[in-house]
C-alpha cells in the first residue's frame, strides 16, 4: 500500500520521506503534458421530504448534471463550465422549484424557514455558475476560483487541500485508458478516484489533485457527487493558462464568512415577509 499526499511546493521540493510510506512525486515529463478534458459532474438530490409532502417528490429530479472543460498544461489547470442541454436532465442554473410546499421543504433542508422560495442554482454549498472558472497551480499548491454569489463575481484564493491518497492496486479501463484506483478520506468525505498513470499530470476535477496521473473519474461519498471524464484530448500544443481576473478578491475564509452572513440576513428577511417569493442565487 502506498500513501500519496499533496504538499505545498516546499514539501514537494524537500521530497520528505515518512516511515513505512513512499511519497510518489509526479515525473518531470508532466511539465510538458498539455490537453483538455471534459467532465460531467452529477449531483444527487436526496431531500428528506415529510410524508405529507410525498406527492411532490415526483417534481424533484433525482440528480443534476453539469459539464465543464478543463485545460491543463504541466502543473496548471483552468476549468470553465459548458452550457450543455440534455433532453431528460435540466441544467443546474435552470432548476426552478416554484411550488410553495416544495420551497418550504427545500428551505428547511437548507436551514431556512420561509413560505415561498424559488431556488436557482445548485443546492450544493459549492454552487457555481456556468461562467465560473477554477484555476489550479499544483506546483504552488494554490487555487483561484471565480464564483458568483448574489449576482456578484468573486475571486476566491486558497491553498489546495492535502489529500492522503492510498492506492488500492485495482486497475480498470476508462476512455480506452488504463486507470488505477486511489481512495482517501478528507473532512469526513470519502473520496474514490481513478487516475491514468500514462498521463503524468497531478490534476483532476475541481481541487482534487496530487495523484501521479490525471484523474478521469472521482466519486464523493459513494456517488453523492460524481465527476466523470467524457472527452479527452492530449498534446494540444502550448497553452497559456492564467487565473481569472474579474471579481472581488477574497480568501476562502473571507468568502465563506460572507456567504454565511448574507444567508443569515436573507433567512431573517424570509421569516419577516411571509407570502413573498424569494429568489436565491448561488
Amino acid at each position: 500500500m502506498q500513501d500519496l499526499s499533496l504538499y505545498t511546493r516546499a514539501a514537494l521540493l524537500a521530497r520528505r520521506c515518512l516511515p513505512a510510506l513512499v511519497i510518489l512525486l509526479v515525473p518531470a515529463a508532466a511539465l510538458a503534458q498539455t490537453g483538455t478534458v471534459t467532465y460531467a459532474h452529477t449531483l444527487k438530490l436526496d431531500l428528506d421530504l415529510p410524508e405529507e409532502m410525498a406527492q411532490f417528490r415526483e417534481f424533484m429530479p433525482p440528480s443534476l448534471t453539469t459539464n465543464y472543460a478543463m485545460a491543463f498544461s504541466g502543473e496548471k489547470a483552468l476549468s470553465s463550465f459548458l452550457d450543455v442541454e440534455e433532453a431528460d436532465q435540466p441544467a443546474v442554473d435552470r432548476l426552478t422549484i416554484a411550488s410553495s410546499k416544495i420551497g418550504e421543504a427545500l428551505a428547511a433542508a437548507l436551514g431556512g424557514e420561509t413560505d415561498n422560495v424559488v431556488v436557482k442554482g445548485s443546492v450544493s454549498s459549492g454552487a457555481r455558475s456556468k461562467e465560473t472558472h477554477w484555476y489550479v497551480d499544483y506546483a504552488e499548491g494554490t487555487y483561484v476560483d471565480r464564483r458568483e454569489f448574489l449576482d456578484r463575481d468573486f475571486l476566491v484564493r486558497g491553498v489546495l487541500p492535502e489529500i492522503a491518497w492510498k492506492l488500492t492496486g485495482e486497475e480498470a479501463q476508462f476512455l480506452d485508458r488504463r486507470v488505477m484506483k486511489a481512495t482517501a478520506v478528507m473532512d469526513s468525505t470519502a473520496i474514490e478516484a481513478w487516475f491514468a498513470p500514462e498521463i503524468p499530470v497531478a490534476l483532476g476535477p475541481n481541487h482534487y489533485s496530487g495523484l501521479p496521473g490525471l484523474i478521469l473519474m472521482l466519486s464523493l461519498n459513494d456517488g453523492e457527487q460524481l465527476y466523470e471524464a467524457t472527452e479527452l484530448t492530449l498534446d494540444t500544443g502550448e497553452l497559456d493558462l492564467s487565473p481569472p481576473e474579474d471579481g472581488r478578491k477574497l480568501t476562502e475564509e473571507e468568502y465563506r464568512k460572507l456567504v454565511a452572513e448574507k444567508t443569515e440576513e436573507m433567512q431573517k428577511q424570509f421569516r419577516s415577509r411571509p407570502g413573498k417569493t424569494i429568489i436565491i442565487r448561488q
